[in-house]
């Protein structure tokens, strides 16, 4: 089974996983080799960035999140490794914001 593809843009409200097909059917592969695919959507996540925010702002963005704190940069790291390793994880996106968009 070939490796999954990823490509990461670097924003805290956007990474995407996706391969350059016009269709929209992701992870369904060419035939010869499958292609794997995955992405992880973060909330607000404790960066030197958001360390730097007015604690007034800090609190207004965390107050609508269910978990009531700001994710961890190693809980992002885990679930794109669980992405990585697990074979049948393809096609999807993990939203990992506390419960921001419930």
């Amino acid at each position: 089974m070939s490796p999954p593809h990823f490509c990461q843009q670097r924003s805290l409200s956007d990474y995407t996983v996706s391969r350059n097909r016009d269709d929209g059917n992701l992870g369904q592969g060419t035939g010869a080799a499958p292609i794997r695919v995955g992405a992880v959507a973060p909330g607000f996540i404790r960066t030197p960035m958001v360390a730097g925010m007015n604690p007034e702002a800090l609190a207004k963005v965390t107050a609508p999140v269910s978990l009531g704190r700001l994710g961890e940069a190693a809980e992002i790291a885990q679930a794109v490794g669980f992405i990585f390793e697990n074979e049948l994880s393809t096609g999807r996106c993990l939203e990992l914001d506390g419960g921001l968009r419930l």
